[in-house]
């Protein structure tokens, strides 16, 4: 780091914790890793193939690995909260199962709702992303990211977000705007973010669009490629 001409990060948060950490890198650019709605859409429109014949008409997805960072134990906390105008809707996590796979099991076991949430495993990306795109919205419950491609993807499919208040999230989502943000380790909080996104297709679709619109402007891969093109040109013309 101390020899480099130049350090970026792809988080403003995860800039900052460079800084901090290497303070002979500083300053540290932020370049977001961009995503190409076109794309992501494009890939969605594959056939799903539901496992274990499950076919379900009003669903949310949380895609991620099962992990503790990714906070699905609050999310199924949540979910067993759900009032009963909404507890016909499922919850599909998609990922690995990882360090907090176990825990979840024996979480949806005590609250008596394996009817309505479902661990799906890892799936390849055109069927993610088309499970993705027929959900009712997006649940992210993390404790940490680093950056999340996720909620960026979530954005370019539409999907209405409910996602915690880490930093990198609340550097994409704009609370009421783009998404819902409700705090982390807060089970109560997400219940009622998520019932809100499920009693409001209104509310969901308004969020889905606009967070849309964001990624193709804020986070689009040519934003990303522009970033980093200005970034080498200052370091060539630094060493003229």
């Amino acid at each position: 780091v101390a020899g480099a001409s130049a350090t970026s990060a792809v988080s403003r948060s995860l800039a900052k914790n460079a800084e901090d950490l290497f303070p002979c890198a500083s300053p540290v650019r932020a370049i977001y890793n961009g995503k190409s709605v076109d794309d992501i859409i494009d890939k969605s429109n594959q056939p799903i193939t539901w496992p274990h014949q499950i076919n379900f008409e009003s669903y949310l997805v949380n895609p991620a690995n099962m992990t503790w960072v990714k906070g699905q134990d609050v999310l199924i906390r949540a979910w067993a909260k759900l009032p009963n105008d909404v507890s016909h809707f499922h919850l599909l996590i998609i990922g690995e199962a990882r360090d907090a796979f176990e825990q979840c099991l024996q979480l949806i076991k005590e609250l008596d709702c394996s009817d309505r949430v479902h661990l799906l495993g890892s799936l390849p990306q055109t069927e993610l992303f088309s499970v993705m795109r027929k959900a009712k919205g997006c649940v992210m419950s993390s404790r940490h990211e680093g950056f999340s491609g996720t909620v960026l993807e979530a954005g370019a499919l539409g999907l209405g977000l409910v996602s915690t208040n880490i930093p990198p999230f609340k550097e994409i989502v704009r609370h009421n705007e783009t998404g819902l943000i409700v705090a982390t380790e807060d089970p109560d909080s997400m219940a009622h973010a998520i019932t809100t996104l499920a009693r409001d297709t209104t509310l969901g679709r308004r969020l889905g669009e606009a967070l849309q619109s964001d990624v193709r402007t804020q986070f689009s891969v040519e934003k990303m490629t522009e970033g980093y093109l200005t970034l080498y040109k200052e370091v060539l013309l630094s060493r003229h």
